[in-house]
């Protein structure tokens, strides 16, 4: 695992294979092969009372181990984790403590693969190994569906190459069995054949205390060279010849499969690969991108250049036309404030930097022409004796001023009205009033000659 763990592997499915080959061997080698290779001097019956036993004993150990180990850590992670988050300080250490760990599939794969090769092996002169596979197996893919769904994280994208290749183990595993059944079938003390040289005569019992103290090779050696149990050395040797035929088809497979694909398919229709092609030879569109054709590149960028240009004019526009309607804006506030005192009677108020208003020269004679009916109005209330102020002075106070005669104040400077302005005709106005005024001053004294304080209503 940490051999695989550190090499560099272009996607996960290939790590999930070499991790599967290199686990799968390691425990083959060190379960079915050592044993069997390693005690060859052993005979028959040795071997069965000395590694035939451990080997039972370990497919028996395969039932619940190592699974259930991971089986039974699922239940008590709750518990864990609520002890271990009270010494957690940051978000992270808590998101590490409640995330599931990867689910160990080519570890999963490695040990079914063991398992099954074991009793092809041994199964020959073990009958009682296939049993115990079963169980093995059951137990196995119960305990891995609950790690799997309850107690593993969700795992990465892979593809079928990790089953493909654990098809092919086992047809290794089956060609090993084939071989070991030829020296276990090929026994003369299990599977005795009556010819001369093969079977031992029961009644002599000095061959047979040599038979059993021969040893397993060379007991397959003596068979094989006096042609005993031929079929079986032929039917066993015609299957390990299919083994390692499929064996060899099986690394072809995903070439094959393709190849296969492609003749099933055809004139039934086309498949997207080939049909890719065939519009890229073309000069045609053959993606859902079209940015992505080299033809049609260029344009959208283009598109994209002219696009970027429209809004960077659209910005400028929109700030400029800002400014000028906030410009009408003032401007319209302006006039419907003005025409709201006119209808009122007063005149519009004038314009700071731009001038007078353009009524002025309106203003101005409508002034003079009340000031002129006010005057005619006193002179005529003096000259007649009968009024209604005789005997009573009239007072000299300024007239009341009104919105429709009071007219703004025209700037220091102003051209317009620099040259006519209307302080100097009221100046003029006042100084003839004041003669008339003074003369028709006695009338109104009264008995103590002082002057009335009730002055003339204009």
């Amino acid at each position: 695992a940490a051999w695989a763990a550190g090499q560099r592997f272009k996607d996960y499915t290939l790590k999930l294979t070499a991790h599967f080959w290199l686990m799968s061997n390691m425990l083959f080698l060190n379960s079915a092969m050592f044993p069997a290779f390693l005690n060859w001097h052993l005979s028959m019956r040795e071997w069965h009372a000395f590694v035939g036993t451990t080997i039972a004993l370990v497919v028996l150990m395969r039932i619940w181990w190592p699974h259930c180990v991971y089986f039974l850590k699922v239940p008590f992670l709750f518990y864990y984790r609520r002890w271990k988050a009270r010494s957690c300080i940051t978000a992270e250490q808590l998101c590490d403590l409640y995330t599931n760990p990867e689910f160990n599939l080519a570890e999963a794969y490695a040990e079914v693969a063991v398992t099954c090769s074991l009793v092809l092996v041994y199964s020959s002169s073990m009958p009682i190994l296939p049993w115990m596979a079963i169980f093995s197996l059951v137990c196995r893919y119960c305990c891995d569906w609950y790690i799997f769904l309850r107690g593993a994280a969700r795992p990465p994208a892979y593809d079928e190459k990790i089953a493909l290749d654990f098809v092919r183990f086992l047809i290794l595993s089956l060609a090993v069995h084939c071989m070991i059944s030829v020296v276990v079938f090929s026994d003369q003390a299990i599977f005795p054949e009556d010819r001369v040289g093969c079977a031992t005569d029961p009644s002599d019992i000095v061959a047979l205390r040599e038979e059993a103290a021969r040893s397993n090779i060379e007991n397959a050696w003596l068979v094989w060279s006096q042609d005993c149990n031929g079929t079986v050395r032929k039917l066993n040797g015609l299957m390990i010849a299919v083994c390692l035929i499929c064996y060899v088809l099986l690394g072809f497979y995903p070439a094959m499969s393709a190849l296969l694909r492609q003749l099933r398919t055809k004139g039934e229709g086309a498949i997207l690969e080939g049909l890719v092609r065939e519009r890229a030879a073309e000069d045609l569109l053959c993606t859902y991108a079209p940015r992505l054709h080299p033809t049609y590149s260029t344009a959208f960028k283009l598109i994209d250049l002219t696009a970027q240009a429209n809004d960077n004019d659209g910005f400028s526009s929109s700030s400029s036309d800002s400014g000028s309607s906030s410009e009408e804006e003032n401007a319209a506030e302006w006039a419907a404030a003005a025409e709201k005192w006119r209808k009122a009677g007063a005149t519009s108020p004038a314009l700071i930097g731009k001038g007078a208003p353009k009524d002025e020269d309106e203003a101005r004679r409508l002034r003079k022409q009340a000031k002129k009916e006010k005057k005619d109005k006193k002179e005529k209330q003096l000259s007649d004796p009968g009024s209604p102020t005789e005997g009573k002075q009239l007072s000299l106070a300024p007239l009341k001023a009104t919105p429709r005669n009071i007219a703004p104040l025209p700037k220091a400077g102003d051209p317009e009205t620099s040259g006519d302005n209307a302080s100097d005709d009221d100046s003029e106005e006042e100084e003839e009033e004041k003669p008339t005024a003074q003369k028709a001053a006695p009338s109104g004294l009264g008995p103590a000659g002082a002057i009335s304080g009730r002055s003339a209503d204009p």
